[in-house]
């Protein structure tokens, strides 16, 4: 799945959208049918990338900056109709999403914690949140696991591990308790 962006020439009064290919696809072609395209004033809209490509309420989101949108799905029955045929193409670690406008369809999209080309193999890959310590949302200790992360605090320490959470306090032990009464 590629994307580009282009600009109208002024005094264009007649404009034709289309997605086509200068090279022969035959390669994707058994899985990637599929194709976006949009006007949109060029001031007006910034390009997300294949996150608005996923985004079940792109239309409706960008309604009043993009002018006119066509919009391609997969097939036209329900995700529950291609399944298990060789029209489905969400490939792994991705969910299919019904589309609910026109005569029905399905999108793939990566699960939470995971990114990538729902379409193409080997599909979505997991997000590592732990890869860099600046931004990662643990306070102590950071494990990656398959579409998720769990956050952990050292021997000695208690708490969620967690920036946004309790973090992790040092534990009062008995032993110190005493020390200060006597």
């Amino acid at each position: 799945m590629g994307c580009c962006a282009t600009s109208l020439p002024k005094g264009l009064t007649t404009y034709v959208a289309g997605v086509y290919t200068l090279k022969s696809h035959t390669e994707v072609w058994s899985f990637d049918k599929c194709g976006y395209t949009f006007l949109g004033e060029q001031s007006a809209f910034t390009f997300q990338g294949a996150s608005d490509l996923d985004d079940p309420d792109f239309a409706t989101r960008t309604a009043e900056t993009v002018p006119m949108v066509l919009n391609w799905v997969i097939g036209s029955g329900t995700c529950n109709d291609y399944k298990n045929t060789s029209d489905y193409y969400c490939q792994e670690n991705s969910v299919c999403v019904d589309f609910e406008g026109g005569n029905g369809g399905y999108r793939c999209s990566c699960k939470d914690g995971y990114q990538g080309n729902p379409y193409l193999f080997p599909g979505c890959y997991d997000i590592d949140e732990c890869a860099d310590t600046n931004t990662n949302p643990c306070n102590g200790t950071c494990t990656n696991l398959p579409g998720s992360f769990d956050c952990s605090c050292p021997n000695g320490y208690e708490g969620d591990g967690r920036r946004n959470g309790s973090g992790c306090t040092a534990r009062n032990s008995k032993s110190q308790a005493l020390k200060l009464s006597l």
